[in-house]
C-alpha cells in the first residue's frame, strides 16, 4: 500500500485529534447536528480519513473553520501532500513534491494539483464548482484553446483579473520544466513587464508607462 492508501484508511481516532474536531467530523459525514457521546465514539473508532475526504469531493458545505484546518494538518504532518487530495494546501507542492513526477507525468495529472480553482475555471471555461473542474489536465491548461479568440480572451482575463495566481502557476510550470514550447500557456506575454522596463529606462512609474502604452495602444502606435 502507498502512503495516501495507508493515511485514507486510519479512523478518526487513529489521527489524535482534539475531541472537539473529532466530534465534528463524524457529524459531518454522518449529515447529523447532534448525536449521543456513545455514537460520537464510536464514529471516531469507524469513520475514516477516506470517508471525511470523499464527504468533502462530493460538495459537503458543513466541514469548514479550525476543524477542517486541524484535519489538514493532521494529513500533511502523515506526509500527505496536494498530490493525494487537492483540497490540502498549496504550500504541501514543495520542490521535492514537484520532482516526485516527471515532465511527462505531470502532462497528464490534474492541474487543480497546482493551482486554483478560479484560474482553471478561467482557462477550462466551466464553473469553478463543476466536476470537470477536478480532471481538468495540465496538458489541457497548457494548450490553452484551439480558438484564436478565445485563446485571447483567456489570456486578457488571466493577466487582469488573475495575475497574481497566473504568475504563480507560470513558475512552477517552470520548475517543473516546462517552457514556452509546451504551449501557449507559457507563451503568454505580461504587458507589465514592459511597463515596468519602460519606467526603468524612461525614469517614470509603472503606473504613468502603463498609461503611456494603452494611449499608444488605442492611438494605434503600437499592437
Amino acid at each position: 500500500m502507498s502512503r495516501k492508501d495507508d493515511v485514507f484508511a486510519l479512523t478518526i481516532a487513529d489521527l489524535d485529534l482534539p475531541i472537539l474536531t473529532a466530534n465534528n467530523l463524524v457529524k459531518f459525514v454522518l449529515n447529523r447536528t447532534s448525536m449521543r457521546s456513545a455514537e460520537l465514539t464510536q464514529g471516531t473508532a469507524t469513520i475514516t480519513v477516506e470517508d471525511v475526504v470523499r464527504k468533502v469531493d462530493e460538495g459537503g458545505k458543513v466541514f469548514y473553520g479550525a476543524h477542517r484546518d486541524r484535519f489538514m494538518q493532521k494529513l500533511v504532518e502523515r506526509g500527505l501532500s496536494v498530490l493525494d487530495w487537492d483540497e490540502l494546501p498549496k504550500a504541501t507542492l514543495t520542490p521535492k513534491v514537484i520532482k516526485s513526477r516527471s515532465k511527462r507525468e505531470w502532462l497528464d495529472l490534474p492541474a487543480i494539483h497546482l493551482t486554483n480553482r478560479m484560474l482553471i475555471e478561467t482557462v477550462a471555461g466551466v464553473s469553478r464548482h463543476h466536476e470537470s473542474i477536478r480532471t481538468f489536465r495540465v496538458r489541457e491548461l497548457l494548450a490553452l484553446s484551439e480558438d484564436p479568440k478565445r485563446a485571447a480572451a483567456i489570456e486578457r482575463d488571466l493577466l487582469h483579473l488573475n495575475r497574481k495566481g497566473y504568475l504563480s502557476l507560470r513558475a512552477v510550470l517552470e520548475e517543473i520544466g516546462f517552457t514556452q514550447k509546451d504551449g501557449p500557456f507559457m507563451r503568454i506575454e505580461d504587458p507589465t513587464k514592459e511597463d515596468e522596463k519602460l519606467a526603468r529606462e524612461y525614469g517614470i512609474t509603472p503606473s504613468t508607462a502603463k498609461l503611456f502604452r494603452r494611449i499608444a495602444i488605442a492611438k494605434g502606435w503600437i499592437s
